[in-house]
């Protein structure tokens, strides 16, 4: 895989056995694959990283925890895995470790696949949420996203709110009128920029630290499962503070919501029937009961953010007579764009964006020529060969981020 590697782990799963509900299984051959954006580490130090099995006979033990681990310029998401049937082997997907445990393995039959993948995205301006700095003078200074529009600057134990002016692949411009200043968060040059009343840009710090994880401002449907990993329903956005909660495989709500609050990271919604609240936490993946923050509630499997063709930086598709993942088409700058054989895998193609609105997006292949619609509002993704003055619809759209 380019740009990246795969370790593969073979075992024998009492645990999914039971996850499965099934009765007889034999082998279990787990894929662990990463690519671009990151890598995977093992809780037992010195093994081996590549290519990597694992054989576990019956009786024996066999415990691991995987680690997904972002490298420079990139941030983890969440797992993704083919165990399907509603269930997650990682019980908090949006949390970079992933424990396996094996307890005694009784003698079983049919082999069974397994693979799992950290999915890493860009840390770029585009989707920066938050960023440290510090001054020459040592002083620690942060910038954070307030709502989908607004900012707050922290500098010292001063706080200041300023405007979203633009964002770039590289930076994102920030506007304070109160004080007549325009900054300049400069992911490319590490550094805090900032111009008083029109003036040159000057140097204000440099940047320690930033952020660039998917934003709760824009989250419109969350799925959640128990402590074991086993789906339990969703959570869906129905207008613009309005939500309904649906059980699995179940067509009608079982619960109506009305959101509260939003942050960066959190959302809080109460239940209409009851008047409880129940708080989302993207960081730590889980949802509580604010008034006993104790108790998980329940475990976060996924979300989705409100996506058109104006925000958009992945699309992934898939055969549309298959079903089968086919792979996706990822933004990694202003107007670069890359088709991958899943979203962190091997390189197939570098595209350049033509057009860009709210339900349509038009990329051209650098090497071949060859034009690429992605037809967020239709759903599927078009394509012709050079000299092909018309695409025709070629895969299905599955997930857009």
């Amino acid at each position: 895989m380019e740009d990246g590697y795969i370790e593969r782990w073979r075992y024998l799963g009492a645990w999914l056995i039971l996850l499965l509900s099934l009765v007889s299984l034999g082998g279990c051959l787990v894929t662990v694959e990463y690519g671009v954006g990151g890598t995977v580490t093992s809780s037992v130090e010195r093994e081996c990283f590549f290519n990597c099995a694992y054989n576990v006979g019956p009786g024996e033990d066999f415990e691991r925890t995987f680690t997904a681990v972002p490298t420079g310029g990139w941030e983890f998401h969440r797992w993704r895995d083919s165990l399907g049937d509603g269930y997650s082997v990682c019980t908090s997907p949006l949390l970079r470790a992933c424990p396996f445990t094996i307890v005694s393995l009784p003698e079983l039959l049919d082999p069974f696949e397994l693979t799992l993948e950290p999915f890493f995205l860009p840390n770029n301006g585009f989707r920066l949420t938050r960023l440290a700095y510090t001054t020459p003078t040592q002083m620690p200074g942060a910038f954070r996203q307030v709502s989908l529009t607004e900012w707050e600057q922290q500098l010292g134990s001063s706080v200041f709110r300023l405007v979203l002016e633009n964002r770039t692949e590289s930076s994102v411009s920030l506007s304070d009128a109160s004080r007549k200043l325009l900054y300049v968060l400069n992911l490319g040059t590490s550094q805090v920029n900032f111009s008083k009343e029109g003036a040159a840009l000057e140097v204000e710090g440099g940047i320690t630290a930033a952020t660039s994880r998917p934003t709760g401002w824009l989250v419109n449907w969350v799925s959640f499962g128990n402590s074991r990993g086993q789906a339990r329903g969703e959570y869906r956005q129905v207008d613009e503070m309005s939500w309904q909660r649906f059980r699995r495989n179940r067509d009608e709500p079982n619960a109506e919501f009305v959101e509260e609050e939003r942050g960066a990271d959190t959302l809080v919604l109460r239940n209409l029937g009851n008047g409880k609240l129940l708080e989302f936490n993207f960081t730590t993946g889980d949802i509580r009961d604010p008034a006993d923050e104790d108790v998980v509630v329940a475990v976060i499997q996924d979300w989705r953010q409100a996506v058109n063709g104006w925000n958009a930086y992945l699309v992934q598709f898939a055969d549309m007579n298959s079903g089968e993942d086919a792979g996706a088409y990822v933004r990694v700058s202003e107007f670069g764009w890359e088709e991958r054989g899943t979203a962190t895998g091997d390189l197939r193609a570098q595209l350049v964006e033509t057009r860009r609105d709210a339900i349509r997006i038009d990329l051209r292949d650098t090497n071949t020529g060859r034009v690429v619609q992605l037809r967020i509002r239709d759903g599927f993704v078009a394509e012709s060969s050079s000299g092909v003055s018309v695409p025709i619809p070629k895969w299905d759209i599955v997930e857009i981020l």
